[in-house]
């Protein structure tokens, strides 16, 4: 499964909604962010083999409200929602295990 491009209209509807159902980790990205490219394999190859949660995606250039509302204050930065809610955030990690920790609503 590719990640989903979502926009700040989305958000309650693609992200909030489902993760009363699964954890949803937003990838908050910019086209010209280095780190965003270097971390962007591992959420791919784990978008495609994972199933205790789901990756999406928002472009912050574009999304100003959203970067407001959610106090994105550098990229990438990856928001976990569990039941509704925003209960994680992190920046940048460097493999597939570190996503799949930070991604662990078990703890």
């Amino acid at each position: 499964m590719t990640i989903q491009l979502i926009n700040s209209n989305q958000i309650e509807n693609e992200v909030i909604n489902v993760s009363y159902n699964i954890p949803v980790i937003l990838d908050c990205f910019t086209d010209s962010c280095g780190p965003c490219k270097q971390m962007y394999p591992h959420l791919e190859a784990l978008s495609k083999t994972n199933k205790n949660f789901l990756i999406k995606k928002i472009n912050t250039a574009v999304n100003p409200g959203f970067v407001s509302h959610y106090r994105i204050q550098s990229v990438p930065t990856l928001l976990l929602f569990w039941n509704g809610a925003l209960i994680r955030r992190t920046g940048f990690l460097s493999s597939q295990g570190q996503i799949i920790a930070f991604a662990n609503v078990d703890d």
